[in-house]
Parts: C-alpha cells; sequence; structure tokens
C-alpha cells in the first residue's frame, strides 16, 4: 500500500504558495523531499507527509 508521491508545483499547489517556497521548507528541514532517481532529479513528496505539514501550518 503506497500513497501517491507529489512534484513539487503539487504541493505548492495544495499550499497556495510558489514552488520556490515549498524548496526552501526543504532546505529548511520543515517538509522532506526526495529525489528518487538521484541527485539531479525532481523532488517527490509523500502525500501523507504533505498534508500533515499543512495541517499543522494552518492549526
Amino acid at each position: 500500500m503506497t500513497d501517491r508521491l507529489l512534484v513539487t508545483k503539487e504541493v505548492a499547489k495544495r499550499a497556495g504558495c510558489d514552488p520556490k517556497t515549498v524548496r526552501r521548507w526543504v532546505k529548511e528541514g520543515k517538509l522532506c523531499g526526495v529525489k528518487p532517481g538521484g541527485a539531479t532529479s525532481a523532488l517527490r513528496f509523500d502525500k501523507r507527509d504533505v498534508d500533515r505539514f499543512l495541517s499543522g501550518k494552518k492549526g
């Protein structure tokens, strides 16, 4: 049972922010993103982690 992985643009859309903000959250350690194809691949985010992070920001 694997949840869907989201790309940076999808996370930004859910959060109502710019993709640069999402990348900054990763850099600051606030949100965990992985690069499944190595250093040159795009970030991917576990949907559950994103939902948890965003629910904490709203509350």
